[in-house]
């Protein structure tokens, strides 16, 4: 009797119950994950967005190890309440508060990602008075994502875009994500402070300081703008990064001498981007309109202060897409023109000339 009693008691609670809970919850778990990180990644604009789709079953995965372990606690307490004698009351109690906890922690998520998403779009909906009252909000100020919104908004003031400046967090020079929509016009999910740095709005004094932010990405976008003093724009350009030349490379506000430096780069992306900067030297876009990359010579054609000559020598080119930019952007007839090519004679892409 004794013995039928022992082996009743250990049979109370099934082992195969909690794990096919487990097993359930992690499954759930599992593709709920991998369809929002789907669902995140076809959202955004940035242009290595894509890899979001590869490392979707590896996070789902991450994910679905909790959710066993929470399933698994579900189930040891529903077939503990389930059984007849209902020993091993302690362990069945600390598996319903883990139950309990996660489960409040899933609503409390919910919850705030919800109220975020109102938050940001009304602020998205404000007026320039309303967002300075913003700032003024301790809780409102210090979140990455209500300043992101500001930082997007045509309307935030130079005032408003210094005191995100001022803040003083670490998180808004790094990169922003969400499994809610909270990322407002910031589709590619950027820094905030590289939100600021492309902002119209933002004043001289606060672009200056960007620029000598620790953060690598925040004084590349930095670099792109004209407000930048030459000393500044002359100390980036001594920076080794690539994008850093990148963004100099089509600064209306690039010294000369600098874009001259910057058109002999091994990247034709700096090099296409020196060939439109309507400031580049006079003789740069000579050299680069026989420059061997095709973007780079349609990027000059494209220079509305290319001379007469260099639009003549493009509107020859032998790749259509250049010479077709050239017949395009006929000069007025108050200024010198360059001749249509003539067709009969061409050798090879045809031009047509109006």
């Amino acid at each position: 009797m004794d013995s039928l009693f022992h082996r009743q008691a250990e049979a109370e609670i099934d082992p195969g119950s909690p794990r096919i809970w487990g097993w359930s919850f992690a499954v759930v778990v599992f593709c709920l994950t991998f369809l929002s990180v789907c669902v995140t990644t076809s959202n955004s604009r940035s242009s290595t967005a894509a890899i979001g789709y590869l490392f979707a079953p590896f996070i789902s995965g991450l994910f679905a190890v909790p959710g066993f372990a929470t399933g698994w606690c579900t189930g040891y307490f529903v077939t503990w309440r389930r059984s007849p004698m209902q020993r091993r009351r302690w362990s069945a109690y600390a598996a319903g508060a883990v139950t309990l906890l996660v489960a409040g922690w899933i609503v409390t998520t919910l919850w705030r990602g919800n109220d975020l998403e109102q938050e940001v779009a009304r602020v998205e909906r404000m007026n320039s008075a309303q967002l300075e009252a913003v700032m003024r909000d301790p809780k409102l100020a210090r979140n990455k994502f209500i300043l992101g919104a500001i930082a997007t908004h045509p309307k935030a003031s130079a005032s408003v875009l210094h005191k995100i400046v001022a803040t003083d967090l670490p998180e808004l020079s790094e990169s922003m994500s969400s499994a809610f929509e909270v990322l407002g016009k910031n589709g590619r999910g950027m820094a905030v402070m590289r939100l600021v740095a492309r902002h119209p709005n933002a004043a001289p004094e606060d672009l200056e300081f960007l620029a000598n932010s620790k953060t690598l990405s925040v004084r590349e976008y930095a670099a792109s703008s004209g407000k930048l003093s030459e000393a500044t724009i002359r100390r980036l350009a001594n920076e080794d990064p690539f994008a850093m030349a990148y963004n100099l490379s089509g600064n209306a506000a690039t010294p000369r001498d600098v874009l001259s430096t910057l058109a002999l780069s091994a990247d034709e992306g700096v090099r296409a981007r020196v060939g439109r900067n309507p400031h580049t030297p006079d003789d740069v876009p000579r050299g680069l309109s026989v420059d061997s990359a095709r973007s780079v010579r349609e990027a000059v054609a494209l220079n509305k202060a290319a001379g007469p000559d260099i639009l003549e020598k493009l509107a020859q080119d032998p790749d259509p897409q250049v010479s077709r930019h050239v017949v395009r952007r006929q000069p007025p007839a108050s200024q010198p023109s360059f001749k249509c090519p003539d067709i009969a004679s061409r050798r090879g892409p045809t031009v047509i000339c109006p």
